[in-house]
């Protein structure tokens, strides 16, 4: 299989570096004390690609997902589904002239809630 960048189709790829299914489990068990190996089932390597059309940084293999079970086990973290997150703060500003935003994976929408407050007060301070 050839392996393509999911944005722009190219295969001018770059590999940044392979990770190990084990390592991932582990880090995970010893970081959160969850264990995600039926997450991984099948699953011996990720590898971290970038494209060197765009930019993008991507993970291959790309059917890799968390189950609604991981999000549960997720969720008793008062941190994990967090009204505000520092990481919202940069991306707000970094698509501070960006007109079309795809948000994939949005929890609650409360990135998406203050992007759209954002560009609204933006709309009215330019009038």
């Amino acid at each position: 299989m050839t392996i393509k960048s999911p944005l722009a189709e190219s295969k001018d790829l770059s590999l940044i570096r392979n990770i190990s299914a084990d390592q991932i489990i582990l880090g995970w068990h010893k970081t959160f004390q969850i264990d995600i190996s039926t997450e991984l089932s099948g699953v011996d390597e990720i590898h971290l690609y970038r494209c060197n059309k765009t930019g993008l940084k991507f993970f291959y293999p790309y059917n890799i997902s968390g189950s609604g079970d991981l999000y549960r086990k997720l969720s008793v973290f008062d941190w994990y589904y967090m009204e505000r997150k520092w990481e919202h703060d940069v991306a707000i500003n970094d698509l501070e002239d960006c007109h079309t935003v795809l948000e994939v994976g949005c929890g609650k929408g409360d990135f998406v809630k203050r992007l759209c407050k954002r560009k609204t007060r933006r709309r009215k301070e330019l009038k």
